[in-house]
């Protein structure tokens, strides 16, 4: 395995001087280029493989880049589909044998058996240049885990679960498989080696809508890892058209803003914030307008000895039946089905009778302006405390993405507050 693949990427990676140095000169770029070009792959836009000061490993243009410029296109030949991994006998004799797998499955199995063919892979290119971790939560300590906001630890937990109940699925069957075919005696599969693969299909694949096939459960499959095109990194202040030209045969990317000469050329992987970001990618943004602290059901039912909350239960099903349950809070304020739930927390029984979620209930405003800004001062509290266990010397890469994350969070959750205390009327 290359050095091209040998280190997480971390967003906030130092370079020791400029802001970013070319890597087109080494091995596994010249090696990259080389195997994709045999598939008809040609540049466009002069990109370059680079290493950036804020973002790591990325593309840079050579030329300027305008809008509505195409930027890459990738033959549908170098893409790698379950379509190309039933092309594999291992895979399609694996299949026959247990019966149809999940799209995820069979790219994480064909993803994992080719690396260990190495240079018996006509992949070999294109794995050896993957990064060998991440640096999603799935890939953290315990103790990096704890300091985790709950509501991304929980998801973070579950994500963890799902990806241990695919392998556990699998492995059984390989290994019974292995006892009675030579082919799949020397295939090495470890929770591990799927951890990385579908680390590999989750954060690198592109959206493309793939046809049935008998070989595959039912499950969606939308999935295509596009070498070189992955080298793209995400920004949440670009636009770009991706989709499949059918005409051309090629995964096309197209620019909707400009790039200068010499800059790096994003992508956008959709309006995540950086909850999501870190969860399913392993990075956050320093500047993401899509930025959110979230609150949790828990949270809304934690008011109710504070403020004496009347037929909780029944305000509860109200929240259920209309849906209300996007809790949180952004730069650009709160959300408006927070704002409800705390005006239907602050009513009496008689005025929840007649309370209609477009007509505001004025007198009970001072009331839910006093829930809303409990809960959002009991979860700052909570985020400086671990704002502050955080704010030592020693801490892993992990820790410190961790600190950036609560950094923006308190940010978020002072501004509402002063927003809130200004506006609040008198009772």
């Amino acid at each position: 395995m290359s050095s091209c693949g040998r280190t997480k990427r971390i967003r906030k990676r130092k370079l020791t001087r400029g802001y970013a140095i070319s890597k087109s000169h080494e091995p596994c770029y010249v090696q990259l280029l080389k195997f994709t070009k045999h598939f008809g792959f040609q540049r466009t836009s002069h990109l370059r493989p680079a290493e950036f000061r804020d973002t790591g490993r990325g593309l840079m243009t050579l030329g300027v880049i305008q809008e509505g410029d195409l930027v890459v296109a990738i033959p549908e030949a170098l893409l790698i589909t379950t379509k190309t991994a039933l092309q594999s006998p291992f895979i399609k004799g694996l299949i026959e044998r247990c019966g149809p797998l999940t799209p995820v499955q069979v790219l994480c199995i064909f993803l994992i058996r080719e690396k260990q063919l190495e240079e018996r892979s006509r992949w070999f290119p294109y794995i050896d240049m993957l990064l060998l971790q991440y640096s999603t939560p799935a890939y953290f300590t315990d103790s990096e885990i704890a300091f985790l906001p709950m509501d991304i630890r929980w998801k973070s937990e579950e994500l963890k679960f799902s990806i241990l109940s695919s392998f556990n699925s699998l492995a059984s069957v390989i290994l019974e498989i292995a006892k009675l075919d030579q082919l799949y005696k020397t295939f090495t599969f470890t929770y591990d080696d799927y951890l990385w693969a579908w680390h590999v299909v989750n954060t690198r694949c592109v959206y493309m809508l793939q046809e049935k096939s008998p070989y595959l459960t039912n499950d969606v499959d939308h999935y295509a890892l596009a070498p070189f095109l992955d080298l793209l990194n995400h920004s949440a202040a670009v636009k770009v058209e991706a989709n499949f030209n059918v005409v051309t045969r090629c995964y096309e990317i197209r620019s909707l803003v400009n790039f200068p000469r010499y800059s790096q050329v994003f992508i956008c992987y959709g309006p995540h914030d950086n909850g999501k970001l870190l969860l399913e990618y392993g990075f956050i943004l320093p500047l993401n307008p899509h930025n959110a602290v979230i609150f949790q059901f828990d949270d809304i039912t934690s008011v109710k000895q504070k403020f004496k909350i009347e037929v909780m239960d029944k305000k509860l099903r109200i929240l259920h039946e209309k849906g209300l349950k996007d809790f949180h809070c952004s730069l650009e304020g709160c959300s408006w089905d927070l704002l409800k739930a705390c005006e239907i927390l602050s009513l009496d029984y008689d005025n929840l009778l007649i309370w209609k979620p477009h007509v505001e209930m004025i007198s009970f405003k001072h009331k839910a302006d006093q829930i809303l800004q409990f809960l959002m001062e009991n979860r700052l509290t909570s985020f400086l405390d671990i704002h502050s266990q955080l704010s030592r010397e020693s801490l892993t890469d992990n820790e410190k993405m961790i600190l950036q994350l609560y950094d923006q969070y308190i940010t978020i959750l002072k501004q509402n507050l002063k927003t809130l205390e200004a506006n609040m009327q008198p009772a």
